[in-house]
């Protein structure tokens, strides 16, 4: 775990978009979010090879007793597409360590693994306090 601290979430934005790449992913990231919409998620994949779509939050782990903070309106998006979209994901340096987001973008049915379908908005919008994630405005 300490290396998943140690992992800002910048850089885990980096490792995913790097596998990402090297796996026929194509990956939309704002990269000014103030000039796009309010709670939109950091990435938004597609994968025509594996006819999938992917919409993914990324946080950093608790460091130094500061936790991670997600706003109330990053919670409502993720619910309205979580509502509508199967693959919608939270996404932890602890993923990146464990191999489940790995797992996430290289599998046809990454659903059929536990870890992965663990790592699913729909699974951990119940968990954020055991996640060390914290709801702001």
């Amino acid at each position: 775990m300490t290396e998943a601290v140690a992992m800002s979430e910048k850089r885990l934005q980096d490792a995913i978009v790097r596998m990402a790449g090297e796996t026929d992913w194509y990956v939309y990231h704002t990269h000014i979010a103030k000039r796009g919409a309010e709670g939109y998620p950091d990435l938004t994949m597609a994968n025509g090879r594996l006819v999938r779509h992917l919409w993914v939050e990324l946080k950093r782990e608790m460091k130094d007793r500061r936790r991670s903070t997600i706003t109330t309106m990053q919670v409502d998006v993720l619910n309205i597409l979580a509502g509508v979209h199967q693959e919608v994901y939270l996404w932890l340096p602890r993923d990146w360590m464990s191999g489940a987001i790995t797992t996430a973008l290289t599998v046809a049915r990454p659903l059929e693994d536990r870890a992965v379908r663990n790592t699913l908005w729909s699974y951990r919008r119940d968990r954020l306090e055991e996640l060390d994630l914290r709801v702001t405005q």
